[in-house]
Formats: structure tokens, C-alpha cells, sequence
């Protein structure tokens, strides 16, 4: 079995690597603010840009880095091009659907919605940045 054969099971255990991530995230995450809310804060724009939508992001990405270097060890010669255009095709498919709802049901997306659609894409970004190096160290 060459090594392009064995893509299409890398691209599945990539897919469900993020599915697990992202299950596993959204179970354990508290919006920060929420909680500042709470405590008797008032909240400003940037209060949840810094506190909710960051964090949304940085794990969007770290889910997508962690997910791709597991499934490179399990299947180093897979082709990591057909990797980033599932997940992004995936990503994409999610996204737009959560995008809809939110204006479905707030007539607007509001910025904690517009972070949680950044952490759905920061996924393909991540394996984007790791197709990126690792063509980039093939050539030398």
C-alpha cells in the first residue's frame, strides 16, 4: 500500500482527532466573561474579544496543529494537501451553517459567534501553516 493509499484514512483520522478536540473543548470551556459577569463586572466590546474570542482562536488553532502532528506520526506520507482541503471543505461546512443560525436567531452574528466561526477556520489555517513548513523543509 503506497503512501497516497493510506491519505484518504489520514485525512479520517485528522477529521476525527478535531471532532474529538472540539467535543472535548466545548465541554470543559466557561466563557471568562460569563463569569466576570457574575462578580459584578460590566463588559465591553474588547472585555470579550480579549476574553472569549482569543482563546476561541488559539485553541481552533492549537486543535488543528495538535490534530495534524498526530495524524503526520500515525501516517508521515500522506498527502497533507488533501488533508488541508477536507478539513477546510469541512470547517467550511460547519461554519456557514453556525454563521446562519446565529443570524437566524439574533438577526445578526454577535462577536462571541463571529469567534466561535475564527475557531472553526483557524483549524485548516493550522494545517495550512504546517503543509506551508513542511514543504518548505522538503525543498531543502
Amino acid at each position: 500500500m503506497s503512501a497516497h493509499d493510506r491519505t484518504p484514512l489520514a485525512i479520517t483520522v485528522c477529521l476525527a482527532l478535531v471532532v474529538a478536540a472540539f467535543a472535548l473543548f466545548i465541554a470543559y470551556f466557561e466563557w471568562p466573561t460569563s463569569r466576570m459577569v457574575r462578580q459584578g463586572h460590566s463588559l465591553s466590546e474588547s472585555d470579550i474579544l480579549i476574553y472569549d474570542v482569543l482563546p476561541l482562536i488559539v485553541a481552533g488553532y492549537a486543535i488543528g496543529l495538535g490534530s495534524t502532528a498526530i495524524t503526520r506520526f500515525i501516517f508521515p506520507k500522506s498527502n497533507i494537501k488533501a488533508i488541508l482541503g477536507a478539513v477546510g471543505v469541512c470547517a467550511g461546512l460547519v461554519a456557514l451553517p453556525f454563521l446562519a443560525l446565529a443570524v437566524a436567531i439574533s438577526g445578526a452574528p454577535t462577536t462571541r459567534d463571529l469567534g466561535s466561526i475564527a475557531m472553526f477556520l483557524a483549524v485548516p489555517l493550522a494545517v495550512g501553516t504546517w503543509a506551508v513548513i513542511s514543504s518548505h523543509l522538503q525543498r531543502h
